[in-house]
């Protein structure tokens, strides 16, 4: 089954002298950007090695730097200057009311028992306002309507890593858990009898009425609804990275093969395959080379400074 875009691409901004280190999309589906100067990128995307030579992405930059938000809708494009980040391999997010979340994936835990904060919300002009700590190993964040972040984990988070294990219990032991504006869990996952723990959450998608996700082991399609009540269709899927979901329908992006992306039903508690889906761009972007987001029933595709919208089909 081929798939083509909903609807015509929505051009990105460029700005000159800078790189783009992230992508997502806010909970009103706008094309949230960062950007920091290109001397700066080094910086950024910085490694470290431990003892026995692995190597580690850094927690946070030694000095901060200034970075550009830009918030896209088919309208425009708004700009926003930020002061003092210091997020490392930065996401970032944006609430109702205009103010941003810039999160590092990675946090230290000191010996001593404190440990850093990796999340900071920024004021809609671009100064500093809290910052707290969201825990290490973080997979995926997306808020959602009511400004709640849901953040899901990789198996470091789960487990531990950065000085969080053994004893320690790490904030992303659960695999996905949902917190406040300050930083406070509201809730986190806890599997009904018949599912699995999370050990690594490879799918988060935050939409209007529910959050999906979808982990190792077993990769079940799971949904929470607004109550915090779960519901899970068992799959046959092997590591998608991304879904988009519209009433029964599921599009599953992601697994074994590149880009490899599948059309499924939630029957009973069975996620049925219907059909293999190929995204097809226009000739001369390549899928391979861009970047695929599930929010609610899309699967924006961000290719060449455009941004395509796939969509679950009816």
């Amino acid at each position: 089954m081929d798939l083509y875009p909903a609807q015509r691409p929505t051009s990105l901004p460029t700005l000159d002298g800078s790189c783009c280190v992230s992508t997502r999309i806010s909970s009103h589906g706008e094309a949230l950007q960062l950007w920091v100067p290109a001397d700066a990128q080094g910086n950024v995307f910085e490694y470290y090695k431990d003892a026995g030579g692995a190597r580690f992405a850094k927690t946070r930059t030694e000095k901060p730097y200034s970075g550009t938000a830009t918030v896209t809708t088919a309208n425009g494009t708004r700009v926003i200057d930020i002061a003092g980040l210091v997020a490392t391999f930065p996401t970032m997010q944006m609430f109702a009311d205009d103010h941003l979340l810039v999160v590092a994936p990675r946090c230290l835990r000191h010996t001593d028992g404190t440990f850093e904060s990796n999340a900071r919300i920024y004021r809609p002009d671009g100064t500093g306002q809290t910052e707290f700590s969201l825990g290490d190993g973080i997979q995926h964040l997306q808020c959602d309507l009511l400004g709640r972040i849901w953040v899901a984990y990789f198996d470091e988070g789960v487990y531990g890593n950065n000085g969080w294990g053994g004893d320690i219990v790490p904030i992303g032991a659960a695999g996905l858990v949902c917190f406040d504006r300050l930083g406070q869990r509201l809730w986190e996952f806890n599997p009904p009898k018949r599912l699995d723990w999370i050990s690594d959450c490879y799918v988060l998608n935050v939409a209007d009425n529910a959050v999906w996700a979808c982990y190792y082991t077993g990769f079940p399609i799971v949904r929470i609804d607004s109550q915090f009540q779960i519901q899970a269709w068992r799959s046959d899927l092997s590591g998608p990275s991304q879904l988009a979901v519209a009433g029964d329908m599921v599009l599953a992006y992601g697994g074994d093969k590149a880009n490899e992306c599948w059309l499924l039903r939630l029957s009973d508690e069975i996620a049925e395959r219907v059909s293999e889906v190929k995204l097809r761009l226009p000739d001369g972007f390549d899928l391979d080379a861009g970047t695929v987001i599930g929010r609610d029933r899309f699967l924006p595709v961000f290719a060449n400074q455009l941004w395509f919208r796939f969509e679950v089909p009816a």
